[in-house]
């Protein structure tokens, strides 16, 4: 099963869906190595992430400011639905800044 998202939800995605998908989806094809399916998952997860490249360059691509909102951990709800992750959590990311 493909952790990428659909061509439509890439194009209705905002910054920071893009960037968090840019960040932590896995290379395209890596789910489908060793079976018959991974030429055609290759092909479709590759276009796929072509677009998120695309749509990423053309929204200004990563500030310091969302690098650090997204994190480096990929988040717990990125394992069960990486298309819709950062919109079921970025209402609960707080913004605040680090305590000295």
């Amino acid at each position: 099963m493909s952790q990428y998202p659909t061509i439509e939800a890439v194009h209705a995605a905002d910054r920071m869906q893009i960037c968090t998908w840019y960040r932590f989806l896995p290379s395209p094809g890596s789910s489908a190595i060793g079976t018959p399916e991974f030429e055609t998952v290759l092909k479709s997860e590759g276009a796929i992430m072509d677009l998120i490249h695309q749509r990423l360059q053309s929204l200004g691509g990563f500030t310091p400011a969302i690098s650090k909102a997204i994190g480096f951990t990929k988040p717990a709800v990125e394992e069960r639905n990486p298309a819709i992750a950062y919109g079921a959590i970025s209402k609960a990311i707080a913004f605040e800044e680090p305590r000295p």
